[in-house]
């Protein structure tokens, strides 16, 4: 699915302004305007502004470029750290929150390709095919959530375990969870990095045309 979202977090309150929207493209586009809209929304201003956080991967090898450089950005002028959590982890933690068990949690999330980005509770997050999924916790009760759930019964159909069961609700990462999430971090002074987590490499084709000689070259 893919998608944007932003969040203000008061310390003092705990309370926060955020905006989430689904969309295959256009990031790029609605994240600055997005964050200012927050921003102006929960009636403060930049400079109040002493962390920025920011999903760090599993995810789109574009995606995470834009938003990892858009906080780094951010940060940089305001002078304040920049934290990084991994998007499988603010969708466990949020799932469970939800009364689930975030150690028999599977999130699931979208590869656009013929796999997927899987992890369970908040062991280190993997690829897996359908098959191999299934194979490895099929014999599990476990709770699935993530945007690639849907696809991942689709493929499944009828070979789909009878102790799984979906939470749904929770495709994208909720900007208010990492927030909260990055100030437990912070105060245990165990704030992680800004650093993509890219599970795999970046597609890159090399193009068939013929190469053009520009005048001059020898």
């Amino acid at each position: 699915m893919g998608g944007c979202s932003a969040a203000v977090f008061n310390t003092q309150t705990g309370q926060a302004v955020s905006d989430s929207r689904a969309m295959t493209r256009g990031p790029s586009e609605e994240l600055v305007p997005m964050v200012q809209d927050v921003v102006r929304q929960a009636g403060i201003d930049f400079p109040q502004i002493g962390l920025v956080v920011t999903t760090i991967g599993p995810g789109a090898f574009t995606g995470l470029r834009i938003g990892i450089s858009a906080a780094r950005s951010f940060g940089l002028a305001l002078g304040v750290p920049v934290a990084g959590l991994r998007t499988t982890d603010v969708i466990a933690r949020a799932c469970a929150e939800k009364s689930h068990d975030i150690n028999r949690l599977l999130v699931v999330l979208e590869t656009k390709r013929t796999d997927f980005y899987v992890q369970e509770g908040l062991a280190d997050p993997g690829i897996l095919a359908a098959d191999e999924l299934r194979t490895k916790h099929q014999n599990m009760t476990v709770t699935l959530c993530g945007d690639g759930v849907l696809r991942l019964q689709s493929e499944l159909g009828a070979a789909w375990p009878q102790g799984w069961s979906v939470a749904a609700g929770f495709d994208l990462p909720d900007p208010a969870m990492m927030a909260r999430m990055a100030l437990e971090d912070a105060k245990t002074g165990h704030l992680r990095l800004a650093e993509p987590l890219y599970l795999r490499d970046a597609d890159v084709s090399v193009s068939n045309k013929p190469a053009r000689t520009i005048a001059g070259e020898s």
